[in-house]
Parts: C-alpha cells; sequence; structure tokens
C-alpha cells in the first residue's frame, strides 16, 4: 500500500467528471484531483501540481483525531485502566481482563470484537439496544452493559 500514498502532497481541488455510462442504474463519476507539492513554495510562486482521475474519493481530514471525552462522574477515583478509542492500537494488555466498552458505534463495535479475543470478558454499553449482539472468541456473547 505504501507506494500508492503520496506523501509531501496537498489537495487543491477534488471536481467531478460526469461520464456517459451507467453502472447498475447510476450515472458514473469520476473524480479529478489535483495536488501540489507541500514544500513551503512562497504564495504566489509556481506550485508543481499534478492531476489524477479516481473512480472514489474519501476525505480523512481527521475529524476524529482529537478525543472528546466527557466527565465521568467518579472517573477520579477508578482504579482500572482508561482509554479513548483515539488511543487503542490492539488487544495486547487486555489478556485475562473484565473489560466495558462504552459506545458501539462502528469503532467501539470494532474494539470489542478485537479485544474479546483477549479479555475474560468484554461488555459493550450502548445507547440503544443492538440488532444483533457481536460475539467474541468461542462464541462469547459481548453483554449490554447498563
Amino acid at each position: 500500500l505504501r507506494p500508492l500514498i503520496s506523501f509531501g502532497r496537498r489537495v487543491v481541488s477534488v471536481e467531478p467528471l460526469l461520464g456517459g455510462g451507467n453502472h447498475e442504474g447510476f450515472r458514473s463519476v469520476s473524480w479529478q484531483v489535483t495536488t501540489a507539492a507541500s514544500d513551503g513554495t512562497p504564495e504566489g510562486e509556481e506550485d508543481i501540481t499534478e492531476v489524477q482521475d479516481f473512480d472514489v474519493v474519501v476525505v480523512c481530514n481527521g475529524h476524529y483525531s482529537e478525543p472528546r471525552c466527557p466527565n465521568i462522574p467518579g472517573e477520579a477515583d477508578f482504579k482500572g485502566h482508561l482509554s479513548h478509542s483515539h488511543n487503542y492500537r490492539n488487544a495486547k494488555g487486555f489478556s485475562g481482563k473484565r473489560v466495558v466498552v462504552v459506545g458501539a458505534s462502528s469503532s467501539g463495535l470494532d474494539i470489542a470484537r478485537e479485544i474479546a479475543l483477549e479479555a475474560e470478558a468484554v461488555f459493550l454499553s450502548a445507547r440503544q439496544p443492538l440488532p444483533q449482539a457481536p460475539q467474541g472468541k468461542h462464541g462469547k456473547i459481548l453483554a449490554r452493559a447498563p
């Protein structure tokens, strides 16, 4: 994957290119992306730009790069480990532990499933009932904690 990543570039523009074809009843759209070197070229000087066409553009601008943590009553007295999904890297260190994952959106579900491979038990705290309970190793059900 690394050879396909362009480092040191900034996106100048992303423009839709309407295609004439149909794909499963949808008009096809591709995207023209213009990038420039982010080498500190002074304003007004010529940037070296590159234009490429893509079928799909995914914008990953770091909207969730700063964790937002609520104040939890009694948090200062808690003797266990508290962490935000932003800081999660892998399930190492959760072996044999009882873990509660607060939040059942995409990252919460992904992290709960992964930790369930190591932990003694994983409990998932969700605002609303889940349509299908996720499962961990050996079919261990992640219970919904109140």
